[in-house]
């Protein structure tokens, strides 16, 4: 007798009883973005304090993404330590170095490149934010395991893996490396 429910009986049922459909959003795995919020909140703190503070251990995916954005600026943005901290230390304006040359490098390519997601995230409304940090998070986390010292010092910064990958060999070529910091 009810073998067959139609899709307005369905609905109406739904209705009657607050049964809301599924969204997109309900699948998304946030495993990985629940783990870049914990590196934001443990490893770079100081960054992203305002978030921290406001999000109380349950931030939204809006918080997670505009921490995220905070680092990036602080870190590999114009300004911001990669290259405005690193290249005064190495005195890349008085004697431009092999270190310098990858330094401004990495800013045309890889430091601009996430210059253009902190540009994308800043476009994401809340309703898509979700979506945006489960599609993004992974690569969220190699940034902050890759750029991002523990603190914003020359001691730190030799511990990146970017120093390491990128500026090591110009640093072991310079005749003077300890006098860099």
């Amino acid at each position: 007798m009810f073998t067959r429910i139609t899709f307005q009986a369905l609905f109406l049922i739904m209705v009657v009883f607050g049964i809301t459909a599924p969204t997109a959003e309900a699948g998304i795995d946030r495993t990985q973005s629940v783990r870049l919020w914990q590196k934001l909140v443990t490893e770079h703190k100081t960054q992203v304090r305002p978030w921290v503070d406001s999000a109380a251990g349950n931030p939204s995916a809006i918080d997670v993404l505009q921490a995220f954005t905070g680092v990036v600026s602080t870190v590999t943005a114009p300004g911001g330590f990669w290259q405005r901290d690193v290249p005064s230390w190495l005195g890349c304006r008085a004697m431009p170095s092999r270190a310098c040359e990858r330094l401004e490098h990495a800013a045309e390519t890889d430091f601009r490149r996430w210059d253009e997601i902190v540009n994308a995230i800043e476009l994401v409304s809340d309703r898509k934010a979700e979506a945006f940090l489960a599609s993004h998070a992974s690569e969220m986390i190699r940034y902050l395991d890759y750029y991002v010292p523990s603190k914003l010092s020359g001691k730190a910064m030799r511990e990146t893996g970017f120093f390491s990958d990128r500026l090591q060999a110009a640093f072991d070529a310079a005749e003077s490396p300890e006098l860099l910091f």
